[in-house]
């Protein structure tokens, strides 16, 4: 990693304005804060961090949701600046390392087929593709690999 930088779990109260901006420069149709809100309520299973540099202001976050034994990751998402150094990877290991704590045995997720680097991310991280939504994403209309 380029730069120095903590990966805790989310405190929505703390974390949700920053999550919203990094999520606005990530995503077309980023997730609103009631969203976010709903999504991090501790019912849900949710499983959430930010990655958090020496400045203590969130560059990245990671969102995902443990279903029995398995995870499925919602969002990864890493401000403009900091892509390329390794928040996304440290953010993924660390959603998979406690949900495996938490009795995951599988993972899985989408990711828009234009967006080779976080495929990239995920074939480094082992994930592998095992099929094609068409259409899945709007906003431009797209496939998702899963």
């Amino acid at each position: 990693m380029g730069r120095e930088l903590r990966v805790l779990p989310v405190n929505v109260e703390r974390d949700l304005p920053a999550i919203l901006r990094v999520a606005s420069r990530s995503f077309t149709r980023p997730w609103s804060a009631a969203v976010f809100a709903d999504a991090l309520t501790p019912t849900t299973g949710t499983l959430a961090y930010a990655a958090r540099s020496t400045a203590d202001q969130v560059v990245g976050y990671v969102v995902g949701q443990l279903v029995v034994d398995e995870l499925h990751i919602h969002g990864v998402a890493v401000d403009t600046a900091w892509r390329g150094q390794g928040v996304g990877y440290a953010l993924v290991r660390q959603l998979l390392a406690r949900a495996a704590q938490r009795g995951a045995t599988t993972a899985t997720l989408e990711v828009r087929e234009s967006n080779i680097a976080a495929q990239r991310l995920y074939d480094r991280i082992g994930f592998i593709r095992s099929a094609t939504r068409p259409g899945y994403y709007t906003d431009p209309a797209e496939a998702a690999i899963i």
